[in-house]
C-alpha cells in the first residue's frame, strides 16, 4: 500500500509540473500575438482615438483610449523587435506619451530606447530632436536640451531639421517677448 501511495504521489506531482508547463507555453502563446495580429487592434484603436479626437475630444473616454494605445504601441515594439514597424510603434508610443499624455520624462525615455535599438533608422533622428524639443519646450531643462540639439546637428548635420534645430540652440531658453522685440529691432 505505502509504495502504491509514493506511486500516486509521485504520479500525481509529475502530472501536476507537467500540466503548469504546459501552461505556462499556452500563456506565453496568448500573450504573444502576431504582429498582423497587433497591427489590426492598432489600427482598431487608431480609429477609435480619432473618432474621439474629431467627434468628442471632450469624452471621458479619450484618456483612456489613449493610454490604452500607447500601451498597445509599446506591446508591439516590445513583442515584434525585429518589426519593420518596431521603431514607429515605439515612436508613437513615445510621442503620444509627451503630447497626449504629458508623461514627458516617459516619452523622453522611450525616444531614448528607440535611439539605442535602432540607431539607423529614421524615428532615431526624430527621437533625437524630440528630446531636445520636450526638454526645452516642456521641462525647462536647457541644459540638456542644448547638449542633445548640439549632438542633432553632430550626428545630422545634412537632416532636413538642422537649419531649425540651430535656431532653437540660438534662441534656447530666452523668453519670447525678448525674441520679439529683436525681431523688431532688425
Amino acid at each position: 500500500m505505502l509504495k502504491i501511495t509514493i506511486y500516486s504521489s509521485f504520479f500525481l506531482t509529475l502530472l501536476f509540473i507537467i500540466s503548469a508547463c504546459s501552461q505556462d507555453q499556452t500563456d506565453t502563446k496568448d500573450t504573444l500575438q502576431s504582429a498582423d495580429g497587433a497591427l489590426a487592434t492598432i489600427e482598431r484603436m487608431e480609429g477609435r482615438f480619432m473618432d474621439l479626437i474629431n467627434n468628442n475630444p471632450g469624452s471621458a473616454e479619450l484618456n483612456p483610449v489613449m493610454r490604452a494605445l500607447v500601451e498597445e504601441y509599446r506591446v508591439f515594439g516590445d513583442q515584434h523587435p525585429d518589426h519593420e514597424l518596431a521603431p514607429e510603434m515605439l515612436f508613437r508610443s513615445a510621442n503620444l506619451r509627451a503630447d497626449g499624455l504629458k508623461e514627458f520624462q516617459s516619452a523622453i525615455n522611450m525616444f531614448n530606447r528607440i535611439r539605442r535599438a535602432y540607431p539607423d533608422s529614421p524615428q532615431a533622428e526624430r527621437s533625437l530632436f524630440l528630446i531636445a524639443y520636450t526638454q526645452a519646450e516642456f521641462l525647462s531643462d536647457y541644459e540638456q536640451a542644448r547638449k542633445h540639439y548640439e549632438l542633432f546637428l553632430e550626428i545630422y548635420p545634412e537632416s532636413d531639421l538642422a537649419e531649425s534645430v540651430s535656431v532653437m540652440l540660438e534662441f534656447l531658453g530666452r523668453d519670447i517677448n525678448e525674441i520679439i522685440s529683436n525681431f523688431e529691432e532688425e
